[in-house]
């Protein structure tokens, strides 16, 4: 549920994916179920743990989780944030290296269709986020009609369900 109410929250979405491991059932799922239907409005998936694949596996790899992505219609950057080699592959969209990873999120931060996008994302998602923000302002008042001691307790009971989230 956490994660739901986050993915309301939110304009962008980096989804890692261990290349040894491919893209398991789940990450379909949430993928499909959870970035895709929410509309989110700029996504990509950072490949992880490719230093550990021999150099001559990397690009079969690669290509393989790229089909599946196309698979579900999401066809999102892939970036790979460790400055590792990686083929050269045409016609594909692969970011290398922290710096490029920096530089795909301000490009996100300054695209000029950013308002439209925002936009649409508002439009399919607009009872989760009026359903969040009327969660948020029961919660708020909840802590404001409690007594001094029943406050301190729901307090200190939503620190440790934050830092069981940590």
């Amino acid at each position: 549920m956490e994660i739901s109410r986050a993915l309301m929250a939110t304009d962008a979405a980096i989804i890692c994916m261990d290349v040894q491991r491919g893209v398991l059932e789940s990450q379909k799922a949430f993928i499909r179920d959870k970035i895709l239907s929410a509309k989110v409005p700029f996504v990509a998936v950072a490949l992880t743990h490719l230093d550990v694949i021999a150099p001559e596996r990397r690009e079969r790899q690669i290509l393989y989780i790229i089909a599946e992505l196309k698979s579900m219609n999401a066809n999102v950057p892939v970036l790979i944030p460790s400055d590792v080699n990686v083929p050269s592959v045409k016609g594909l969209q692969i970011v290398t290296g922290i710096k490029a990873l920096r530089s795909v999120l301000a490009s996100w931060a300054s695209n000029p269709d950013r308002s439209a996008r925002i936009e649409e994302w508002l439009k399919a998602n607009v009872r989760g986020v009026l359903k969040l923000a009327t969660e948020a302002l029961t919660e708020r008042k909840e802590v404001l009609v409690a007594k001094d001691a029943d406050r301190q307790k729901y307090i200190v009971g939503k620190k440790g369900e934050i830092t069981a989230c940590h």
